[in-house]
């Protein structure tokens, strides 16, 4: 009666029924379309003769299927036109480039960075599960969460203690359980695998 017809164009009307379209059929992300309206985008793009258009969907389909399968069980195979040479199959390297200066690190950030590293390091990882372990059992009545947060209070001194007891410790171990440095290599233009990083004070320049 207030509201001319051509107000109701399709995203209005549709809102006017989305209530109780909820309440007939539940909730949206049950139900939703969008993810097989994705994949219709993609089998569109399939489409290289648009006389048959079904035929080059199924074809590149099964191509596409056929690929997958082989890179999933031949792993180990090298990769068609890749060179052996290139950068890919090089040791990683990196290098600053401009504004190369030492700066001193706060005992705090050293030693957070430190327990980052150790946490993720494979030849830490079985310290780390002895130490939960005790841990654990000298007290069996606490959370895990409060486990957790001793583990990265006092984990580091523990470490260190048991590596450099260890006469068989690799390198590695004994160089992770003497520390990091407080004085750090800080640059504003560096280079990683070729590829050129920059700070943001510099991208504003």
């Amino acid at each position: 009666m207030f509201i001319p017809p051509s107000f109701f164009d399709i995203m209005v009307h549709l809102g006017v029924h989305l209530v109780r379209e909820v309440r007939l059929c539940g909730l949206v992300y049950l139900r939703r379309m969008y993810l097989v309206e994705r994949y219709k985008k993609i089998l569109k793009g399939y489409v290289k003769n648009h006389y048959r258009p079904d035929v080059s969907m199924i074809e590149r389909y099964i191509a596409k299927e056929s690929i997958e399968f082989c890179s999933e069980y031949m792993s180990k195979a090298n990769p068609i036109g890749l060179p052996a040479n290139s950068w890919h199959h090089k040791r990683s390297t990196s290098k600053c480039l401009r504004d190369v200066n030492i700066v001193r690190k706060s005992r705090s950030e050293v030693l957070q960075a430190h327990l980052y590293i150790l946490n993720n390091t494979d030849e830490v990882i079985p310290y780390i599960e002895a130490y939960k372990t005790i841990v654990k059992a000298n007290n069996p009545t606490q959370t895990e969460k409060w486990v957790l947060m001793e583990h990265n209070r006092i984990f580091m001194p523990w470490f260190k203690d048991e590596v450099l007891k260890d006469s068989t410790a690799s390198q590695t171990l004994t160089l992770l359980a003497t520390g990091l440095k407080f004085d750090v290599i800080s640059c504003k233009a560096y280079e990683v695998n070729n590829c050129i990083f920059y700070t943001k004070s510099m991208d504003k320049v």
